[in-house]
Order: structure tokens, then sequence, then C-alpha cells
């Protein structure tokens, strides 16, 4: 059992050496991602504008996890299911990291470095544009998602998106967001 305690001491202290600020594993539930967010945008140590960037892009991610996560659980508080994966807020000298992992369909997963490839090739009125497009197809589709959650990730952080994935017995998407400290 020491062993074991050991292992997990060593890579907290691993994960505090890199800067982490706040991390979360499990359920995004509508009322954990509140909590999550109140924390954000009312307790970390940096300037109301810069929580607040930090704020809607953590909004972004976590979202995505709840919605588009392979591993779904029931929450019976909002009667609908949610998703499963993690949150790492971390920080350097320079910049803030902002990073979800969840599993996926290798289809979806596909799907997503497609949509960040081009997300990443524009510019801040390419991307304004972008958005705009996809609000009026969700417009006309009647559908209630535009499908602008990467989108604004990239224009809040001013920052290319990051992907990443990696395959054990599921298929996971590893998305992060940098953000310059001001």
């Amino acid at each position: 059992m020491s062993v074991q305690v050991n292992t997990f001491l060593e890579s907290n202290l691993e994960m505090q050496q890199k800067g982490t600020l706040m991390f979360y594993k499990g359920i995004f539930s509508y009322s954990i991602i509140v909590e999550l967010s109140q924390h954000i945008r009312n307790d970390l140590p940096f300037s109301p504008a810069l929580r607040e960037k930090i704020f809607s892009i953590f909004i972004e991610l976590a979202q995505n996890v709840s919605s588009y996560s392979a591993e779904q659980v029931y929450t019976t508080s909002i009667k609908k299911n949610s998703g499963i994966g993690s949150f790492h807020l971390l920080e350097n000298s320079q910049y803030i990291y902002l990073n979800t992992i969840n599993s996926s369909q290798q289809d979806k997963i596909n799907n997503i470095h497609k949509r960040v490839a081009i997300i990443n090739t524009l510019d801040r009125k390419g991307l304004r544009e972008l958005k705009m497009n996809f609000r009026e197809q969700a417009i006309d589709a009647h559908t209630n998602s535009g499908n602008v959650g990467l989108i604004e990730v990239a224009l809040k952080s001013g920052n290319i998106i990051h992907t990443h994935t990696a395959s054990t017995d599921k298929e996971y998407i590893s998305i992060t967001a940098k953000l310059l400290k001001q």
C-alpha cells in the first residue's frame, strides 16, 4: 500500500512543481462546471480581465467534455447525461494553459482535428467570419448549437489550439489552449 501512496504523492508533487493551479477529473455536470467556474472567476491570482478569459475558455472546453465525451453518466440533479473527463489549469512564467481530456470515437476525434486545423489557420477576422457562418447554419438547421466553442477558445486565447490523441483500451482526445499572462 505504501508504494501506491508514494506514487500518488509523487504524482501530485510533480503536478504542483509544473505549476498546476487546478486539476479535476470526473463528471462534467452542470453543477460541477458552475462550481469550478466560480473558483476560476473569483479565486485565481490574476487580473479580472485575465480571469474572465480563463473562465470563458474553461466554459467552452468543459461543455465539450460534458456533451461529447464517449463516457457519459446520468446525473439526477439535472436529469441528463454528463460526460466524464479531466481539466487541468497550469501556469508558467509566461503562459496559462487550459487542458481537457476525454474519451471519444475515432471519427469524432478526426473531425475535431480537422476543425482545429482550419481554426488555427485563421486570423481574428477569419475566426469571427467562421463563427458567424456556423451560427447561421445552426439557425437554418434549427439546432441549439452553432458548434462555435473551439472558435471562441481561439478568439479568447489569441493562440492556436493544440489537440493530441492517445489510445489505450479507448480513444482519448486532449485539447489545450494557451493564454499569455498579462
